[in-house]
């Protein structure tokens, strides 16, 4: 059974969520625009090669340059993970569909 808080606990909490989320938002203003190809791939959790791969596809969504070496907008890598996850979630109920309908 879940435990219940006091109002003073709550509010104590809540001020620290709320520093916390102040501090998130201050490092995350911080981090450069533009990232270089392996940390792009990191923030993706793709290899090198697949992000290239990726970064070639005409649809893709990915926003880079190549100028002294291929850098990356920190943006677009955050967007394109969002869209992988979105589109392996509709696969996933997709899928699930697909297999309760078999049975």
């Amino acid at each position: 059974m879940p435990q219940v808080v006091s109002l003073k606990t709550y509010r104590a909490l809540e001020a620290r969520f709320n520093a916390l989320v102040l501090r998130v938002e201050k490092l995350e203003s911080s981090l450069p625009d533009w990232v270089r190809a392996d940390e792009a791939a990191r923030i993706a959790g793709l290899s090198q090669a697949i992000l290239a791969r990726e970064r070639k596809k005409p649809e893709t969504i990915l926003v880079f340059k190549t100028a002294g070496g291929v850098r990356h907008l920190r943006s677009s890598v955050l967007a394109y993970n969002e869209a992988r996850t979105i589109n392996r979630s509709r696969y996933l109920r997709k899928y699930l569909a697909a297999s309760a309908g078999q049975q």
